[in-house]
């Protein structure tokens, strides 16, 4: 869920197979068929229900295309994502020739690099420099859980309740450390249909619709995210494939700059090293 830079020149597709290598379980090209409790859950039943989704999907690959409207403007791209649960994330902006553009976190630096600018900005995963880079305002866990098609948080639920209805039910928690979580479900298979976070001290409000989940090597996966950001902008991430259970090593959410390519502090790059 990040934005590319505007140019971008021939890349080697060794460096996607070497970040990328790896999988478990591929989607099928087909929606989960309708299940139906014969019970509903209880609010705890369904919170452990999530976590234990969340848990199935800690090591994720998928190949999206990600539409963009912001007040900066607008971007529609192909993209390979990569997550490790909870705060690595890898994503590639993907030309027929390989990668264009590449932010990735290892939860403790960002790095973001234009291949066209010839420029790797380094910095920390803040979610000012999450918002400048990616456009997306939010923390990188809430970024690695919306990207894997999840509520984020859920780790941090407490109180929860469950309020029941035909038409669909809602779960609420509370969040350690501050804000509210809120979720709306599908009737009968009760997988998150919205979910809205409120009120956390991150400073990560957002609403975001998930649908068309696909059983991905048994674990049913949202393939299709919209989410409404802080900032008044939307995003649309669609799926054509998704993958649960990769191999991934430390260097998947690594950058190193190759011969040629100028280092830039991304606050001394603030004026034009953002994502375009």
């Amino acid at each position: 869920m990040s934005l590319p830079a505007t140019r971008g020149h021939r890349a080697s597709l060794l460096l996607v197979l070497l970040v990328l290598g790896g999988c478990a379980a591929r989607s099928r090209p087909t929606a989960v068929a309708p299940f139906r409790r014969e019970t509903p859950p209880t609010a705890g039943e369904l919170l452990l229900e999530m976590r234990t989704r969340e848990g199935a999907l800690e090591a994720f690959r998928g190949q999206a295309t990600l539409d963009y409207k912001g007040p900066d403007g607008a971007v529609k791209s192909s993209q390979m994502i990569v997550v490790r649960a909870p705060d690595h994330v890898r994503i590639d902006f993907m030309s027929p020739f390989g990668p264009t553009y590449t932010v990735a976190t290892d939860g403790r630096h960002l790095r973001a690099y234009d291949r066209g600018e010839k420029a790797l900005y380094v910095g920390v995963p803040s979610v000012a420099n999450v918002q400048r880079y990616t456009r997306v305002p939010l923390t990188v866990e809430a970024l690695a859980a919306l990207i894997r098609g999840l509520p984020p948080f859920l780790g941090r639920a407490t109180g929860e309740t469950l309020t029941l209805d035909a038409a669909g039910s809602v779960f609420e928690a509370q969040l350690e450390g501050g804000g509210s979580l809120r979720i709306e479900l599908a009737p009968d298979t009760f997988y998150p249909r919205r979910a809205r976070v409120l009120d956390t001290t991150l400073g990560d409000d957002v609403s975001v619709e998930f649908g068309e989940y696909v059983d991905v090597g048994g674990v049913p996966v949202a393939h299709s995210v919209h989410a409404a950001l802080p900032d008044g902008g939307t995003v649309e991430l669609e799926y054509a494939r998704v993958w649960r259970a990769v191999r991934l090593t430390d260097t998947a959410f690594q950058i190193d700059a190759p011969d040629g390519v100028r280092v830039i502090g991304m606050d001394a790059g603030a004026s034009n090293g953002r994502a375009k």
